[in-house]
């Protein structure tokens, strides 16, 4: 009885070290430097054991978008960066990048609504006059 009762504290201990907080970081955080190193395929793993231990995390979804931008997967993208505007639809940056990606692959509805949105939470900032005139040339002005 004994045995078992320590093998379950054991265990106990060893989960807690995985689901922890500061394990989510960790895989956050080594995910996004595989990603700046140009190892996509080893950034998506991390970002997504991040993602299993947080899955209400709206930056991870947002780094994982930002990797599949730049492996050319802009769909999968596309999806990442709506699932983190569900979790969290004050994320500007998540806008922008959908509006890009909505332009990029000639979806004029969804970048001008993305755009829009984009523009309602950062109506300043140094891409505002950007995105300003990128919704202008989409609606024809």
């Amino acid at each position: 009885m004994k045995k078992h009762i320590i093998l379950i504290v054991i265990l106990l201990i060893s989960l807690s070290a995985v689901i922890s907080p500061a394990g989510n970081e960790n895989y956050f955080r080594k995910g996004r430097e595989y990603a700046n190193n140009g190892e996509y395929n080893k950034a998506l793993d991390y970002l997504g054991k991040a993602q299993q231990l947080n899955p209400g995390r709206a930056s991870i979804y947002i780094a994982r978008a930002v990797v599949y931008i730049n492996m050319k997967m802009e769909y999968d993208a596309i999806e990442e960066l709506n699932r983190a505007i569900t979790l969290d639809s004050g994320k500007a940056n998540a806008y922008y990048l959908l509006a890009m990606l909505y332009e990029e692959i000639g979806d004029k509805v969804n970048a001008m609504f993305a755009w829009k949105k984009y523009l309602n939470l950062k109506p300043r900032g140094g891409r505002s006059n950007a995105a300003r005139e990128r919704l202008k040339r989409l609606e024809g002005n």
